[in-house]
C-alpha cells in the first residue's frame, strides 16, 4: 500500500476536479477505507515520498515482502510502456478521459511531487486541511505531522 502526503493528494485532486472539498473528503474516505481492511496489518505499507527519493532501497523492500527476487531492471520500468486495464480493478473507472489520464499517468516515470500543496493550495485551505480533525488524524498515523 502506497501513502502519500495527504496535502499533496489534496492539492493534485483539487486541480483535476477543481473542487477542494471533494478532494479532501476523497482522500480521506479512500485511506479510511484502506485502514477498514481486515488484512490491513498484513499490508506492507510505503510512503511515496520515499519511493521517489529512494526507489532502489524501497523496491528491495518491496521485493523483500513479496518474497520475490529483486532485478535491476524494476527501476527501469519506463522503458516497457505499460497498457492499463481498468477491468481487472474493483473501483468504477468513469468515462474515457480518466482510462487516458491512467494510461499517461502509469507510464511516467516517478517524480518527486512532495510539498505541491505549498504553490497549489491557498493558505487559506491549508489551514482547512489543519483544523480537519480526520484529515489531521490519517497524516499523523501515517508520519507526516
Amino acid at each position: 500500500m502506497i501513502v502519500r502526503d495527504g496535502r499533496d493528494v489534496v492539492a493534485s485532486l483539487c486541480k483535476r476536479y477543481n473542487d477542494f472539498e471533494f478532494s479532501t473528503r476523497r482522500w480521506i474516505e479512500d485511506n479510511q477505507e484502506w485502514l477498514s481492511n481486515l488484512h490491513k496489518d498484513s499490508f506492507h505499507v510505503i510512503r511515496y515520498e520515499d519511493l521517489v527519493k529512494e526507489p532502489y532501497t524501497q523496491l528491495q523492500k518491496i521485493c523483500y515482502y513479496l518474497e520475490e527476487e529483486y532485478d535491476e531492471n524494476m527501476l527501469f520500468y519506463q522503458k516497457t510502456s505499460i497498457e492499463f486495464l481498468p477491468n481487472v480493478l474493483n473501483v468504477p473507472i468513469e468515462g474515457k478521459n480518466h482510462i487516458l489520464l491512467r494510461l499517461y499517468q502509469i507510464n511516467q516515470n516517478l517524480y518527486d511531487g512532495s510539498k505541491r500543496y505549498l504553490r497549489d493550495l491557498s493558505n487559506e485551505q491549508i489551514d482547512t486541511l489543519y483544523a480537519n480533525t480526520e484529515f489531521m488524524n490519517l497524516m499523523t498515523k501515517f508520519n507526516y505531522c
